[in-house]
């Protein structure tokens, strides 16, 4: 029933027009993205306090595998085992079994990874509470999963305007599903392929980083690196995280993406997010 109930609706969301219609929202930055449809989430973008939120560093799970392993990694099998594990999340998030039956171009490596993609610290819901961003539109940046496209023409925080805020979740979920999707068929073309339209993004990343170090930490690199979707997974993800969780108990492979572009400041950043998001919250239960 809760399948058909979903299904319901996109059905709905999809015969509305297929032109990009989102709501800027003035004092409010954003990802911009060349794109006719709204196909890619065009993330609100929150201020960059790099220094104001200490980092959990990433060093707290390399006792998992030693970071010589990663060396041995080329930056398609990094980009790879972060793209396929947050697919395997979004997975269980959406409650969809995993529908890729083999890997061609990257066998030998989810095997040799195997023990890391069993493991999970982490836990999700499908399940967010909007009432800050309803109330104050500065807030938007906290609930990065509001730029998830909801249809080809509009986002999730379009979408709840329109509907006076109702049925959150459920568009929610509609949202999350077409991120599943969208990730499925990433890692399907990276097994059939070996390689993505994602994934040569991620490759300019890293080359970038190691010649422009005025890229990291800047508004500009984080737009940058938010047009990536492993990367991109993350920031939503974080929002669909447990609050005891934090990025130190993310699994191993989001750390190595980090490592290899040398964005640990983007950890910062999600972290940001997250402590300003609970501690808002955590204040608005006290009034």
């Amino acid at each position: 029933m809760k399948k058909l109930m979903i299904c319901t609706f996109v059905f709905t969301i999809l015969s509305c027009s297929t032109t990009k219609e989102v709501i800027n929202v003035s004092g409010v930055d954003r990802v911009k993205i060349d794109q006719e449809k709204y196909l890619k989430p065009e993330f609100y973008i929150g201020e960059m306090k790099p220094k104001k939120f200490a980092s959990r560093s990433i060093a707290s799970v390399a006792p998992m595998i030693e970071d010589d392993h990663l060396k041995k990694l080329s930056n398609r099998q990094v980009y790879f085992l972060s793209l396929y594990k947050q697919y395997e999340a979004l997975a269980k998030i959406v409650d969809v079994k995993s529908e890729l039956s083999s890997c061609p171009s990257f066998h030998d490596t989810i095997l040799e990874h195997k023990a890391q993609f069993s493991s999970d610290h982490s836990t999700y819901t499908s399940s967010v509470d909007f009432n800050l961003a309803k109330n104050n539109q500065t807030m938007l940046p906290l609930y990065p999963v509001l730029a998830l496209p909801v249809s080809d023409s509009e986002d999730l925080y379009t979408k709840l305007i329109e509907n006076d805020w109702k049925d959150s979740d459920k568009y929610l979920e509609v949202s999350l599903n077409k991120l599943y999707q969208s990730s499925l068929d990433e890692v399907s073309e990276l097994c059939d392929k070996g390689i993505s339209d994602g994934y040569y993004s991620y490759e300019n990343i890293v080359t970038y980083f190691k010649s422009e170090k005025d890229f990291s930490g800047t508004v500009y690199g984080l737009k940058a690196m938010l047009k990536v979707p492993a990367l991109a997974n993350m920031l939503v993800l974080d929002n669909l995280s447990s609050v005891n969780y934090h990025f130190s108990k993310r699994n191993v492979f989001d750390t190595w993406l980090l490592k290899r572009s040398n964005a640990s400041w983007f950890e910062n950043y999600l972290n940001g997010l997250k402590d300003q998001r609970e501690a808002k919250i955590s204040l608005n239960d006290l009034r």
